[in-house]
């Protein structure tokens, strides 16, 4: 685990949220302090100090109880030559024009909650 490192928290083998590294240090008698934002609404900076052998991805250890896992998320890096160049990159489109096409060519949608233009 590393800064700047997305990690995904397990507790009790269940999901429970996403985390971004933001400082790993060394602590006091092989620990290892771990600063990171947990990734909920609203975000919350959090600081774990973990024995080493636990500050690995995936070993898992007990917290208040629970048994408590951090797995590092796979990075994607994208080299400029995998980009394709038919792609528009930063494309604004209008989501009620978009609804409003939808709406018109389904069938299924009932005429009188249609709406015509004139």
């Amino acid at each position: 685990m590393k800064e700047g490192d997305v990690i995904s928290v397990t507790v009790n083998e269940r999901f429970a949220y996403y985390g971004r590294v933001d400082r790993v240090r060394p602590g006091n008698d092989g620990q290892v302090r771990v600063d990171f934002l947990a990734l909920v609404v609203p975000y919350q900076p959090m600081a774990w100090l973990l024995d080493e052998q636990y500050a690995h991805e995936g070993v898992p250890f007990v917290m208040h109880g629970l048994v408590t896992r951090i797995d590092v998320l796979p990075t994607m890096v994208f080299d400029d030559e995998d980009r394709d160049e038919d792609v528009p990159t930063g494309v604004v489109f209008d989501f009620m024009q978009r609804r409003k096409a939808q709406i018109e060519n389904n069938p299924l949608y009932p005429l009188s909650r249609r709406k015509e233009d004139d």
